[in-house]
């Protein structure tokens, strides 16, 4: 179902970070308090699909998410650096 949500909770690390690549139709990520660092967007910047990002309560920086907006134009990120 492409309506369906798919909840990665808690961190991407090797797991969540997995199992994200295998999501190559996901248009939507919300990485709301979760333990995702500044390398971690590598994964994320490679899915082609996705079209908007959250990003509250993580460690990344907002120079990460300048990066990420300027090499991902079609993304829309919303966020709220700590």
């Amino acid at each position: 179902n492409k309506s369906s949500k798919i909840y990665i909770v808690g961190h991407l690390g090797l797991v969540g970070s997995s199992l994200v690549e295998k999501l190559e139709n996901l248009n939507s990520l919300n990485l709301y308090n979760t333990q995702i660092t500044n390398s971690s967007l590598n994964t994320i910047s490679e899915l082609a699909s996705l079209k908007k990002l959250y990003v509250w309560k993580t460690a990344i920086t907002t120079a990460q998410i300048d990066k990420l907006s300027q090499s991902k134009t079609q993304l829309e990120i919303i966020a709220q650096i700590n």
